[in-house]
């Protein structure tokens, strides 16, 4: 075990049995505003790490944003391209296509 003197600056809350605070375990590497904080605590290191991660949430979410706007402006596009033709002509007429394209490729069906 690391000396008490020799340890991370960083308090943190522990589990409700031990007391609430208690003081990191691992060893003091890095110095900032004089205090002595390990890697994983340094807090320049955790902004920049903090700042990595938001980044990468903002670009995830906006190519799922443009994939869920895309999704909606084809189905808005279907449903403008057959209003007023009942369901029936259109299974019909899926079908019949469905087989001309099939019977271009494989042959007649």
């Amino acid at each position: 075990m690391i000396p008490k003197e020799q340890r991370c600056e960083k308090q943190m809350r522990s589990e409700w049995a031990t007391g609430g605070q208690r003081f990191c375990t691992r060893a003091r590497k890095l110095e900032h505003e004089g205090k002595w904080y390990c890697t994983q605590h340094h807090p320049p290191t955790v902004d920049a790490r903090r700042g990595t991660r938001a980044e990468v949430l903002k670009a995830a979410m906006a190519i799922a944003v443009a994939e869920i706007e895309a999704v909606h402006r084809r189905r808005a596009a279907e449903e403008r391209a057959c209003q007023g033709i009942s369901t029936e002509d259109l299974e019909t007429g899926i079908v019949v296509l469905a087989r001309k394209v099939a019977g271009a490729y494989i042959g007649p069906i």
